[in-house]
């Protein structure tokens, strides 16, 4: 299996979610190669790309222009035939979504009603990635409210040494994890 760098992805302004972020979000959510992916928030397309490479397909999401087009050439760059990218804000474009695992990595404050539509169906795996807290703890808050089990937080903070031995900060993320058994 491939494991993609920072460097391999085509960028242009869209913020992307860097290696060691990237692949603790594909491992919490285990992804494995029976999987349908459905992801929010497509952005470069850096974590889609990495589901990809292991999984049957990813269904993604994405409601911003440049953010589509970065994506889709990245798609194109690493030749990968099973993402299927839908321009739309979330919950729009998730109808008939086959899905056994969700990534939200941007709800665009729409968590409730991406919430709503994800409770339509049963026994998939859960993932969210935020940079705020208070969104955070909202997430994990729907989740309990709507009986998810095996509830998971996680904050993942990196630090790189960079010139003079000096470790330069990148943003932590805090990542909320749940299972839906019904």
């Amino acid at each position: 299996m491939k494991w993609f760098k920072d460097e391999d992805f085509i960028r242009g302004e869209v913020p992307m979610t860097k290696f060691i972020k990237r692949n603790a979000i594909v491992s919490l959510l285990d992804v494995s190669e029976d999987d349908k992916v459905l992801e929010i928030g497509t952005g470069t397309g850096s974590v889609t790309c990495q589901m990809a490479v292991i999984c049957k397909e990813v269904t993604t999401i994405e409601r911003n222009d440049e953010a589509i087009e970065v994506a889709k050439k990245n798609f194109e760059k690493f030749g990968l035939n099973n993402v299927m990218l839908i321009k739309g804000k979330a919950p729009e474009g998730m109808d008939g979504a086959d899905f056994n695992k969700v990534y939200i990595g941007g709800s665009g404050k729409n968590l409730e009603s991406i919430m709503d539509k994800l409770d339509e169906k049963n026994n998939f795996t859960v993932i969210a990635s935020f940079i705020i807290f208070e969104n955070a703890y909202e997430f994990k808050d729907l989740l309990k409210k709507r009986n998810y089990k095996n509830i998971d937080t996680y904050m993942i903070n990196v630090s790189r040494a960079e010139k003079l031995e000096m470790m330069i900060a990148e943003n932590p993320v805090i990542i909320v994890r749940g299972e839906k058994n019904d």
